[in-house]
């Protein structure tokens, strides 16, 4: 995937396995954070402010 591809606040969740599915992404542990699916690689989203 090409950087560009992605937002420039978004990080690519570089432990995650790739391809990844929904039904993956979906089975992961809440850990408190925001994460996308795009081209089937796990992106880190920044928290929103509150």
């Amino acid at each position: 995937m090409r950087q560009e591809t992605l937002a420039p606040w978004a990080e690519l969740a570089a432990d995650a396995p790739f391809p990844m599915t929904v039904d993956e992404a979906l089975a992961l542990p809440d850990d408190g954070r925001r994460y996308e699916l795009v081209e089937g690689r796990l992106v880190r989203m920044p928290l929103s402010g509150g």
